[in-house]
């Protein structure tokens, strides 16, 4: 999968690393997948953000995140299931406030699910 990250007409390509299939119940741990690569996506796109001159701090940070998620949600870049996730998170930022730093939220969601993916792939 590829997913492109636009940042001021400049476009980025995320690839996803292919996912191992551990058995059991495939459709959940697919699910499960596709919610920790979203969230490596969102991440790498908020580290591309930070880059760029006019990041505009934590307020800009979140309007690009607004923006992102937006465009991720009507551009069907992720599988359908994330849907729930990307509204959850729209609903998060425009709840916390436009001063609210959610990336190290982001970060430990991602952290963590990851952890759990690495263990379950590892039975």
């Amino acid at each position: 999968m590829v997913v492109r990250v636009n940042i001021r007409d400049r476009m980025f390509k995320v690839h996803a690393r292919p996912q191992p299939d551990s058995g059991g119940n495939k459709d959940m741990h697919q699910s499960f997948n596709q919610r920790v690569h979203f969230y490596y996506c969102i991440l790498v796109a908020l580290k591309i953000h930070a880059k760029s001159k006019k990041s505009g701090g934590i307020r800009g940070k979140n309007n690009f995140l607004l923006k992102w998620l937006r465009k991720a949600q009507d551009n069907n870049i992720f599988h359908p299931d994330i849907t729930s996730e990307i509204e959850w998170l729209r609903g998060k930022i425009i709840q916390a406030g436009y001063d609210t730093d959610l990336e190290p939220m982001l970060d430990f969601v991602y952290a963590t699910a990851k952890r759990a993916e690495d263990l379950k792939n590892a039975d």
